[in-house]
């Protein structure tokens, strides 16, 4: 990827475009693919939802239970009534009513950076999450909360434009965090029955826990588990891990700084048929492949970083060519490949020597986003190579800001840059990983590059001149050597980092870049 980051006004580059159009093709055609259900025994195999007796879906207390979570945000609303009736750009009449009807009503909004990526994405969860713990499945949980947001864009801040950016993500961003907690949770209560397994499911799947109890509804556990009383289904990894970190900043030509890393992850492909014997290709539609992780590090102790990140695939393909070799184990190759979305959220300080540093924020939502995870196996050798490439939108720190108010005009900035430093972006994202593990050892590699380009249609306050959006880059790399002993969960980890962040705002342009060596003691199970 180029560093020579060109200046753009509204609209993605030719060669976005393109790519743009093509992953949407390669998402429709294999949204048409897996369209049709699992087979009958597939689904019963691999179900997120598994109880003693048939439990059925509630689809009314769900729609009654938005109607709840709607109406506390609404008396929540009108007790900040001064805080937002400052977005009160419509009346209380039907010119309002038309303008959101008609498409004129509406615009990206400019409220504060955590209220657009922090509480709607929590709200957006809450409205998943209330419908799939009532055992709706993934598009239905999906419906309820598109409803749900768009019921409160339209009614409960019926004075206000529809503000775009919340029309997506909230629901989208709701829906990636609240279905890879979800799965964490119906993991747990798949497993063996023991008290850390009936603690955590209700902690990861709370609106399930309680309707299960509402209902008498028994979760049907498995029998067969590991040694961490975790079912053997499929493959995952849950990892919990703190390290040291000897931090350079290569842009600043500083010596080194400590910190101290901590992060939480889970990463699960619940498919029946995942790493067994046999040949063929099984659609899956219940969400089975995700992976979310909760990322943080302290310096002197000040957060100097905070990332929490989430992958759903909730549909796909899975093909495998495996079979039992009598000297070496399970031999051969599988795929999964699957259509899905991921969201992002970093705030990550580069400059940590001077204590009012602030942090570069930065959240996106991938979506359509296309997941392709290929394994080869020969007995204890294990290579794995994975792709994640999705449309990017979302808000980001409008990097190269303080260099340009230096020499330019802040009315040629859009509204929210200008009133609160970042943008509403539109782009493009990948990010391959590779890791070859053998006995006790594994190492690996991991690249993520998102470009992405502000947008300055649907300004709150247009302007009869272009403004200056900007392009926002970041890339990052890391590349790792694990070490298992006979001593489980234990696990030590040695890694180095790269992450580069890039930014241009007309003639203006900013740029860190740092490098991480970290060393680790992980607990995986």
């Amino acid at each position: 990827m180029s560093d020579d980051l060109p200046v753009c006004r509204g609209t993605p580059s030719k060669g976005a475009r393109s790519a743009a159009l093509g992953l949407a093709g390669l998402a429709l055609g294999l949204t048409l693919l897996v369209a049709e259900p699992a087979y009958a025994e597939s689904a019963a195999l691999d179900a997120t939802f598994r109880y003693t007796e048939y439990q059925e879906a509630h689809h009314f207390r769900a729609a009654l239970e938005q109607l709840g979570l709607l109406s506390l945000g609404l008396a929540h609303y009108y007790w900040q009534r001064d805080v937002n009736s400052q977005d009160w750009d419509l009346g209380y009449d039907w010119n309002a009513l038309r303008a959101k009807l008609d498409g004129t009503g509406y615009a990206l909004d400019t409220n504060y950076f955590e209220t657009n990526y922090l509480t709607h994405p929590g709200a957006g969860m809450l409205y998943y999450l209330t419908a799939r713990g009532n055992r709706l499945n993934v598009l239905e949980s999906l419906f309820y909360a598109v409803a749900a947001s768009t019921i409160w864009e339209f009614l409960g801040e019926f004075r206000e434009r529809v503000s775009v950016n919340d029309a997506i993500i909230t629901p989208l961003s709701g829906f990636v965090l609240g279905e890879t907690t979800f799965q964490l949770g119906a993991l747990f209560d798949r497993s063996c029955d023991t008290g850390t397994n009936r603690v955590l499911g209700t902690v990861f799947a709370p609106f399930k826990a309680l309707h299960d109890a509402l209902d008498g509804a028994k979760p049907a556990r498995t029998r067969d588990c590991d040694r961490f009383g975790l079912e053997r289904v499929g493959a995952r990894r849950l990892v919990i891990s703190a390290g040291q970190a000897v931090v350079f900043e290569l842009h600043r030509g500083r010596g080194p700084v400590t910190e101290l890393r901590l992060d939480a992850s889970s990463a699960l492909i619940h498919l029946y048929t995942y790493g067994r014997p046999g040949r063929g290709v099984r659609r899956f539609a219940d969400g089975n492949v995700s992976r979310i992780e909760l990322a943080g590090a302290l310096t002197e102790s000040r957060w100097s970083d905070l990332r929490v990140s989430a992958r759903i695939v909730p549909v796909g393909l899975h093909y495998r060519n495996l079979r039992v070799s009598a000297l070496r184990g399970i031999v051969g190759h599988e795929t999964v490949v699957g259509l899905g979305a991921a969201t992002e959220y970093h705030a990550h300080r580069f400059v940590r020597s001077e204590p009012r540093a602030g942090y570069d924020r930065w959240f996106t939502i991938e979506v359509p986003a296309v997941f392709l995870h290929w394994t080869w196996r020969n007995g204890g050798h294990r290579l794995e190579a994975e792709l994640d490439a999705g449309l990017a939108f979302g808000g980001v720190d409008t990097l190269a800001l303080p260099v340009y108010l230096e020499q330019g005009d802040p009315e040629r900035l859009s509204t929210v840059t200008r009133e609160h430093g970042y943008n509403h972006v539109v782009g493009l994202a990948v990010s391959p990983r590779v890791r070859f593990s053998w006995s006790r050892v594994e190492v690996g590699s991991a690249l993520q590059a998102t470009r992405v380009y502000g947008i300055d249609a649907l300004d709150r306050f247009p302007a009869p001149f272009d403004r200056y959006t900007g392009t926002e880059l970041r890339r990052s790399a890391r590349t790792w050597f694990r070490y298992t002993p006979d001593l489980p969960p234990t696990r030590f980890s040695l890694s180095a980092e790269t992450i580069e962040r890039r930014g241009r705002l007309g003639s203006a342009w900013a740029a860190f870049r740092e490098l991480a060596l970290v060393a680790s003691l992980d607990m995986a199970f």
